[in-house]
C-alpha cells in the first residue's frame, strides 16, 4: 500500500546552506548547499562526522563557527517548537528509555503537531506506517520488549508522523542517522522506498548509511566525508569512483554493471601460488 503524501511542490531555493562551519575539531570547513526535496545520502567511514553533521543539521548542536540557513534562516533564530515543526530527526537508535506500549510511542510525533490521537486522520497515518513497516503487529507489545530491528522500525515510524506532509504541511526536512542499521533485506528496501516517497512529495531526506551499493542506486544525491571534511557532493555515479573510494575507505574496489544498474564490489585479490 503505498502512503499518500501530497504536497505543494514548486520551484524554492535550497532548503539548507552551509558556509564555513567548523564544530569541535569534528567538522572542517564544511560549505554545502542542498535542494529542496531529493534523498541525500551522507556517507564516509566511522568517525566522519556524519552523525554530528546530521545532529548539526537537526539544530541540536551550534558550530563554533560559520552559518547554518535553514530554509534561508538561520537556524538559531528558530525557537524550538517552530524548528521541530520544521525538521524531524532520527538519531542513532538507542534502547528503549522505558517501558511504552508501541503503539503511544510513535504517536509522540503527534505532540510536536499539536495533534492528538482522537484526529482520524492522524490515525489513519500512523496504522499504514505500521502496515508498511511490518510493526502492526507489535502494537500491544512495549518497546522495552521487541528485538533490535524492531525497535529501529518503530523509531523510524515515530520520525515519520512527525515530518508527513498529511499531518504537518510546515514539514521540510527529515534527518535520519543510521536508519537501516540493524533492518533485514526486506526491511532496508521498504524504508527506502517510503523516503523516496518522502522526498517526491517536496520534503528534503538526508540519511546516513554505509552500504555503499544502496546509496548508488536509490540516493538522488550523496555526500562523501572523511574526517570531518567534505570529499565530494553530487550525483552517486559521479562521486563514488573507483578514486574516490579508495581515497576514502582505503579499499580497491571494481565498479560492475548489471542490467543497466552499477554495483561497487572489492577488487579481486590475486592467486596466491
Amino acid at each position: 500500500m503505498h502512503i499518500s503524501m501530497d504536497k505543494n511542490t514548486m520551484n524554492k531555493p535550497a532548503i539548507l546552506t552551509l558556509v564555513d562551519v567548523n564544530y569541535q575539531q569534528r567538522l572542517f570547513d564544511i560549505n554545502i548547499s542542498i535542494d529542496d526535496g531529493g534523498c541525500l545520502f551522507l556517507l564516509g567511514p566511522n568517525g566522519s562526522g556524519k552523525s554530528t553533521l546530521l545532529a548539526l543539521l537537526a539544530g541540536h548542536t551550534q558550530a563554533c563557527d560559520g552559518e547554518y540557513r535553514l530554509a534561508e534562516r538561520s537556524v538559531t533564530d528558530y525557537p524550538i517548537a517552530e524548528l521541530a515543526l520544521q525538521r524531524a530527526w532520527l538519531p542513532q537508535a538507542s534502547p528503549p528509555p522505558f517501558a511504552i506500549p508501541v503503539y503511544q510511542f510513535i504517536a509522540l510525533g503527534l505532540h510536536p503537531l499539536g495533534i492528538s490521537l482522537e484526529d482520524e486522520q492522524a490515525c489513519q497515518v500512523i496504522n499504514q506506517l505500521l502496515s508498511r513497516l511490518d510493526i502492526a503487529k507489535l502494537v500491544e507489545r512495549n518497546c522495552d520488549q521487541l528485538s533490535g530491528g524492531e525497535w529501529q522500525r518503530v523509531l523510524i515510524a515515530r520520525t515519520l508522523v512527525q515530518v508527513s506532509p498529511i499531518l504537518n504541511p510546515q514539514s521540510i526536512l527529515c534527518l535520519l542517522d543510521e536508519p537501516l542499521t540493524g533492518l533485514d533485506l526486506k526491511h532496508q528496501i521498504e524504508v527506502l522506498q517510503i523516503l523516496t516517497e518522502l522526498s517526491e512529495s517536496g520534503i528534503t531526506v538526508i540519511a546516513s548509511i554505509h552500504d555503499l551499493n544502496l546509496a548508488l542506486n536509490h540516493a538522488s544525491e550523496v555526500l562523501l566525508l572523511k574526517a570531518g571534511r567534505v570529499v565530494g557532493q553530487g550525483d552517486a555515479a559521479q562521486v563514488l569512483t573507483v578514486d574516490t573510494i579508495k581515497q576514502v575507505y582505503d579499499v580497491d574496489t571494481e565498479l560492475l554493471a548489471v542490467n543497466g544498474r552499477q554495483f561497487i564490489v572489492s577488487a579481486a585479490l590475486p592467486v596466491s601460488v
